[in-house]
């Protein structure tokens, strides 16, 4: 028995019959088509069908193109099959087990035993899931062992795989052992090794697979991404894939990959490292990836040649697809940078006065810092801020108004030195008081210290900070005999606890002034009242609005009140017309002194007063305006159900005298309607009559189209 190799064979016989199939030759037109002939005497009307007749290839040949054109898509293209590829050629020099040779070089088996043979027909190969009507399972198998084994070039194997595809597609009525024998003495070795085959193709045939991804953070931000592929078995359950036998790519979001990128080929059951790369407060990382072109699905790759003639199987496309993703956060690593903004409480003040601090803490940006304040704790749904201590200074005094700088004198003098604990996070905070002990000019000075906050809350992700020197914002200068004003406020109309106020209400503020003396005749200082707002939610006690820009601040009004003296002073009224909160702060340019030289704030003498102001939040001098409530309207009560009169006894009525009914009426007609046996024989009748017309008009048409000398023919060959 003679093997066949790879190379290209003549046109083989058909598959399972033993009888050669050759191919014909198409017939000529004139096979199927004749010309119009002319009979004797029958002139022009076989001129007519001769007419018709030599239009009726041209129809034909329409019709088959259009049905061509639809049949066949425009992308298919026919594969013709040359001959036998590798297998055996039976003694009998006619029937074939094995694989056979395409066009392109491809190799394929047969599908179906008992057809005639592929050889010299043309294929058209495209992908099938319902091939022959097999079960998904059986698909998986011939996927599988197509393939395993359709490129194989040792005609054993070829043979083996043909016979095993005909077991599973259906053997036409024999036992292996009959197509088998066309292998001569390597019979049993290719139903043996068949039947290995069906037994592998069992076990590890596929019908799909599906794509998990895992994703790991560690608290520093780095951390690894692993795909795992997961088949699903023609037999049932499932199985991993083989690690690293298939790739796909992976993409970052939030993170980068050892070389920098944010997508990388990987393979599967592969670990690949990531490093996280946001700056916020926590880090959040998203991997997905998509592996294409599986071998896992049932689909076969099928070629088709029309009827009666064999399907061929070839090595199937690998078409499916899987994809995953998977997405981790964690507190961010990153240190940040806390700062202070800072405000003394008054820029001028009388000796001996207690002055305190305003704070506004958040964090600053940079290179390799978080881009917020730093939180810590257990997990991402419970945190807290990491606290930082803030230490407050004043320095002083000072003969003359210092130069800012960046470093502290290491010999200043110190008043006192305060700290705020700020377990908040960002936010304004206020110092305790420090008192002023004599004249001249006293400079406050801040730092946070990292060994402030405890490791545990995350002390080890502050940065040190330390304010400057001579800020003009934290100097205050102190001097002796000035009249220097306190003042209480107070919303004088209404009150914070007493409810809110309504759009069109005038509201004023109470100046309660101690530190000017009683002396009315001494000179005053102008006190310009301003309501901040509206705002969508009640300013916080204690917020430092100096340390804004009033000028970005809404401002509903503001009113100014003269002050000489100690006493309670009522502000002018401000006229609110918009619903939300509002609050009353206060400034002052000061007074020129006794001697009226004209000079403010910083030349007041023992009679003048310096400037001042109070531009933070109290909670007495907030207010809000609300739109009235909408009165509801009362409720009438229900009329209450009245006893109902009983009926009077039904009394049968005298039955009337039957009537004729009326003729029905059709629609729009106002005829009476007519029985359907009347409908049917008119509409019968009606129908004779148009049949009539048109056999009429059509015969007449002929007459007149006849030829003469046609017609006389005609009536002589009646009998």
């Amino acid at each position: 028995m003679k093997p066949y190799s790879v190379a290209p064979q003549p046109p083989g016989p058909p598959a399972g019959t033993g009888a050669r199939v050759t191919s014909t030759s198409p017939l000529s037109p004139s096979a199927h088509l004749r010309s119009p002939v002319q009979s004797p005497g029958v002139g022009g009307e076989q001129r007519v069908r001769g007419r018709g007749r030599k239009g009726l290839p041209i129809l034909l040949a329409l019709i088959v193109a259009l049905i061509a054109a639809v049949a066949l898509p425009g992308s298919a293209q026919a594969l013709a099959a040359t001959g036998h590829g590798v297998g055996y050629l039976a003694s009998d020099g006619v029937n074939w087990i094995g694989t056979y040779r395409l066009a392109d070089g491809r190799l394929a088996f047969c599908l179906e035993a008992g057809k005639a043979s592929p050889v010299g027909h043309d294929y058209v190969v495209s992908n099938s899931s319902s091939a022959l009507g097999l079960s998904k399972s059986d698909l998986g198998e011939l996927a599988y062992i197509a393939r395993k084994w359709s490129g194989t070039n040792d005609a054993t194997t070829a043979a083996a795989g043909q016979l095993a595809v005909w077991t599973i597609a259906g053997l036409h009525g024999h036992p292996q052992s009959w197509y088998a024998d066309r292998a001569g003495a390597q019979s049993a070795a290719v139903v043996s090794q068949a039947n290995a085959m069906l037994a592998q193709a069992k076990a590890n045939a596929t019908v799909g697979g599906s794509a998990s991804l895992s994703l790991r953070l560690e608290a520093d931000g780095t951390g690894w991404a692993k795909a795992d592929l997961t088949t699903q078995l023609a037999s049932g359950g499932t199985r991993p894939a083989n690690p690293s036998s298939q790739s796909g790519t992976m993409t970052l979001t939030g993170g980068v990959f050892d070389d920098g990128s944010t997508s990388t080929t990987v393979k599967n059951a592969e670990y690949v490292h990531v490093k996280a790369t946001g700056d916020g407060v926590s880090l959040t990382v998203r991997a997905s990836v998509t592996f294409a072109g599986l071998p896992f699905d049932s689909a076969v790759t099928v070629g088709s040649a029309g009827a009666g003639t064999q399907m061929l199987l070839f090595t199937p496309a690998s078409t499916s697809t899987a994809t995953a993703s998977s997405t981790q956060s964690e507190l961010s690593p990153l240190p940040f940078q806390p700062r202070v903004e800072t405000r003394t409480s008054q820029t001028e003040a009388r000796a001996g006065a207690a002055i305190s601090d305003s704070l506004r803490l958040d964090a600053a940006p940079g290179d390799g810092l978080m881009s917020d304040w730093g939180v810590y704790g257990d997990s991402l749904s419970s945190t807290l801020p990491i606290p930082v201590t803030v230490r407050s200074t004043l320095l002083g005094p000072f003969d003359a108004a210092p130069t800012p700088a960046t470093e502290w004198p290491a010999d200043a003098p110190t008043v006192c030195s305060v700290e705020v604990v700020a377990n908040t996070g960002p936010g304004d905070y206020r110092t305790p008081e420090c008192t002023l002990p004599s004249d001249g000019f006293f400079v406050w000075v801040e730092t946070i210290d990292p060994a402030d906050t405890p490791a545990e809350k995350g002390g080890g992700r502050v940065r040190p900070w330390k304010s400057g020197f001579g800020t003009a914002t934290e100097v205050t200068h102190a001097t002796t005999g000035a009249r220097v004003p306190s003042i209480r406020t107070t919303a004088a109309t209404g009150s914070h606890d007493g409810g809110a106020f309504a759009p069109g209400d005038c509201v004023a503020d109470g100046l309660s002034v101690t530190g000017l003396g009683d002396d009315a005749s001494a000179p005053a200082a102008e006190v310009e009242s301003l309501l901040l707002g509206p705002f969508d939610e009640e300013p916080a006690d204690g917020h430092d609005f100096g340390l804004d820009d009033l000028t970005s601040l809404p401002v509903a009004g503001s009113v100014t009140t003269s002050v000489s003296h100690d006493g309670d002073y009522t502000t002018p009224c401000v006229t609110v017309t918009k619903t939300g909160h509002y609050v009353f702060v206060l400034r002052s340019p000061g007074s020129a002194d006794g001697d009226g030289d004209g000079e403010g704030a910083q030349g007041a003498g023992s009679d003048g007063i310096p400037a001042f102001s109070d531009l933070v939040a109290h909670t007495a001098e907030a207010l809000e305006v609300a739109a009235p409530d909408v009165p509801v309207t009362p409720v009438t009560p229900e009329t209450p159900d009245q006893p109902s009169t009983p009926a009077k006894p039904h009394r049968p009525a005298t039955p009337a005298k039957p009537t004729p009914a009326a003729a029905r009426v059709l629609a729009y007609t106002g005829a009476e309607s007519m029985a359907p046996e009347a409908l049917a024989g008119a509409g019968a009748i009606a129908l004779g009559l148009a049949v009539l017309l048109v056999l009429a008009i059509t015969r007449r048409a002929r007459r007149r189209g006849a030829d003469p000398d046609a017609v006389r023919a005609s009536r002589s060959e009646r009998p």
